[in-house]
């Protein structure tokens, strides 16, 4: 099964402005990648990151959404960056960041779409303080380095 087979189509409730730039994005990279078949050396590739430890949380307002708060998933944006570097150089068309991120898009993909709703209703559901993210990041310099 090829990668791009296991992204699935993402769709959670609470977060559906956000969904529907990403599926934007796949759909117009997927036929980009196809295009530039045409032209050898170019290369068309889609970063498929997991929870990644940046500003995108506070900035979401999303510290206090189930997801978020089990930070022990958030990755290093470092490393995903350069998942994705190598990706590119490879000439990948789609690059998972982590185990964790392409095991979770192949759930995704293969629950029913009624499973698929129901837990992403719930995991981006709001917990209303009743926890929250460990760190969220208000400032990007926190962790002492430039991204």
């Amino acid at each position: 099964m090829d990668s791009a087979d296991i992204g699935g189509w993402m769709v959670s409730p609470g977060q559906n402005i956000y969904h529907a730039t990403k599926h934007y994005v796949r759909a117009f990279s997927e036929a980009l990648s196809i295009e530039l078949r045409g032209y050898p050396g170019v290369v068309n590739t889609q970063l498929m990151p997991g929870p990644t430890h940046t500003q995108f949380v506070t900035r979401a307002h999303a510290e206090e959404t189930f997801m978020m708060a089990a930070s022990g998933a958030m990755e290093d944006p470092k490393s995903v960056a350069l998942a994705g570097y190598n990706g590119l150089c490879k000439g990948k068309r789609m690059v998972f960041s982590s185990w964790n991120a392409a095991g979770t898009a192949l759930m995704m993909h293969l629950a029913p779409r009624s499973v698929h709703l129901t837990i992403a209703s719930l995991i981006n559901s709001p917990l209303r303080g009743m926890v929250s993210m460990n760190e969220s990041e208000k400032d990007q310099k926190v962790r002492g380095s430039d991204l």
